[in-house]
């Protein structure tokens, strides 16, 4: 199986060590570290890791950019999409030992043009016909044009293969209108999107009305499935949590392989919140380690929803 990871807006993942984090004052950081980012990315890094093949999408900028490409062809992954003006962005997250422990701050990212758009949308298309699995994550560079998703799916279904979206905010509103195969969001998403419902699983229903998979996730609580009205949890504590950054797109990643895969909600669940939990158990940024998550994958606790949720 081979899947198409589209990252528009790529980042450097920064982790800043502080012995505290102060308002108005100098900061200095007790030491850093730097791994490939955007939500695609991860995506894409923790596909190869658990032995599915991936090719990723991006735009790319100035020295970040070709850093990005980089690391992760070393790893495996290769990369392609229209070379851009400026910088490719840089994201911190900050760890302390007390007040603003995992404060992150994001950069915005360069500009595009619409020749640029024109061949990225290209480039993705001549690729999805050698896919098995589409998936978009994350946000989008600035200029984008708010039929990018439409975009998508119009290659998506041309090519016959289904297209998966993780966004928020108005992208993902406009996401949901195009009727992707699968959607994941957090709560907070999923609250911005239809305002108090009674549980996650409630989420998970009311997303089923504009796609066939949709994965609702609520932290701790883990990983709300919904396939054709059915719908299943799992979860799993992480005793020693490190960071959680990159854990939701970690957790896409296995819901993607899982299901095309077997195309089975149980073990689907199993393997979702398996890959999200890997991630944060480790110091890399948005990685995973193949054998965490087999390890892990043993012991989640999962069961199909006609029963109270697991607690």
């Amino acid at each position: 199986m081979i899947v198409l990871s589209i990252c528009p807006n790529p980042a450097v993942d920064k982790f800043i060590h502080l012995d505290s984090l102060q308002i108005n004052a100098v900061n200095k950081s007790r030491h850093e570290s730097a791994y490939p980012g955007g939500k695609g990315v991860h995506v894409a890094m923790a596909l190869h890791e658990i032995g599915h093949p991936t090719k990723l999408a991006g735009y790319w900028a100035g020295p970040t950019g070709r850093w990005i490409q980089n690391e992760v062809q070393k790893m495996g992954v290769s990369s392609f999409g229209p070379e851009v003006a400026g910088w490719t962005r840089t994201c911190a997250a900050f760890k302390t030992d007390g007040e603003g422990d995992d404060t992150e701050l994001t950069e915005a990212g360069p500009e595009i043009t619409r020749d640029q758009e024109e061949s990225f949308f290209s480039q993705i298309s001549d690729h999805a016909e050698t896919a098995d699995a589409m998936v978009v994550s994350g946000s989008w560079p600035r200029r984008s044009s708010k039929n990018s998703y439409k975009r998508l799916k119009g290659i998506a279904d041309q090519q016959e293969c289904p297209l998966w979206i993780d966004a928020s905010g108005d992208r993902l509103r406009a996401a949901l209108d195009v009727h992707p195969f699968g959607v994941h969001m957090n709560m907070d998403e999923a609250k911005d999107l239809y305002g108090d419902l009674p549980s996650p699983a409630d989420y998970a229903k009311s997303c089923l009305e504009h796609c066939t998979v949709a994965a609702v996730t609520d932290g701790a609580n883990g990983l709300y499935l919904g396939v054709h009205q059915q719908l299943t949890h799992a979860k799993y504590t992480v005793e020693n949590v490190i960071s959680t950054v990159g854990s939701g797109d970690c957790l896409t990643a296995g819901v993607v392989a899982a299901w095309h895969q077997t195309e089975d909600p149980i073990e689907t669940t199993k393997m979702g919140v398996a890959c999200g939990a890997a991630n944060c158990i480790r110091e890399e940024l948005g990685m995973l380690h193949n054998q965490d998550v087999v390890d892990i994958k043993e012991r989640v606790k999962v069961a199909p929803l006609t029963a109270p949720p697991i607690v």
